[in-house]
């Protein structure tokens, strides 16, 4: 009697943790497919994408990101022909549709810097990198004298959450930039290793981040000192 209670105890909690896992995995799912969808219906994402598309400028630098891009303020570089297209919350998928003033400028560098939105998200390596050969792909076509540079993803240090922890996300950006490394070398494009930089014990150094995530002063400074010499080059 003892060792039928046991076993039905024991396949009732085998059942309750496929539950949990299953419903782990469709709020992943859905959570997933919402956020990118919504981010690029909202519509600060459009205003910005907008403001973009109506830049009549020549621009010599483009940079094209996330927040961490939008947050970066390029006037440290002292050039006058630098576009900062970062949108805050972005992800790949979105860069993706905001190419044509890119091409339109026709600029001679370009720096990408994205994919830490899609991870956090749970969007696979795989899918991410294709849509990096897909982001270098249609500049090259558009506009072939362009410069390509692709900067590594940054390692985090946010609190774990439920469907997230800081080492789950800095092990995909390993995976990621590896995947950045290796496109970058069939392509010929540039890639800026920002990752060793700001990497410590695996994560991002409180000395650089105010939330886990996004750069203080010292971060960009890091950030400026690393790419300064392919911007002025």
């Amino acid at each position: 009697m003892a060792r039928r209670r046991l076993a039905r105890t024991a396949v009732g909690l085998l059942a309750a943790l496929l539950f949990l896992w299953a419903a782990r995995e469709i709020y992943i799912i859905c959570k997933r497919s919402y956020m990118v969808s919504s981010t690029l219906a909202s519509a600060a994402w459009k205003d910005k994408k907008a403001a973009m598309d109506r830049h009549s400028d020549t621009a010599t630098i483009i940079f094209l990101g996330n927040s961490l891009t939008e947050w970066f303020d390029l006037s440290v570089f002292g050039k006058k022909n630098i576009l900062n297209f970062g949108i805050a919350g972005d992800f790949s998928a979105g860069v993706l549709q905001r190419l044509d003033p890119v091409i339109r400028l026709r600029p001679s560098k370009v720096f990408i810097e994205i994919g830490i939105n899609d991870i956090v998200q749970h969007i696979s390596v795989a899918e991410i990198a294709g849509n990096y050969r897909s982001i270098i792909s249609q500049i090259r076509e558009g506009s072939p004298a362009t410069r390509l540079f692709v900067q590594s993803n940054l390692p985090v240090s946010f609190e774990r959450g439920w469907i997230n922890t800081p080492d789950h996300v800095n092990e995909q950006v390993v995976l990621l930039n590896r995947e950045l490394e290796k496109i970058c070398a069939e392509t010929g494009c540039t890639y800026i290793d920002l990752y060793s930089l700001f990497e410590e014990k695996g994560r991002l150094p409180a000395a650089y981040t105010y939330d886990g995530v996004h750069l203080n002063a010292a971060g960009y400074a890091l950030w400026k000192s690393a790419v300064e010499q392919y911007v002025n080059e």
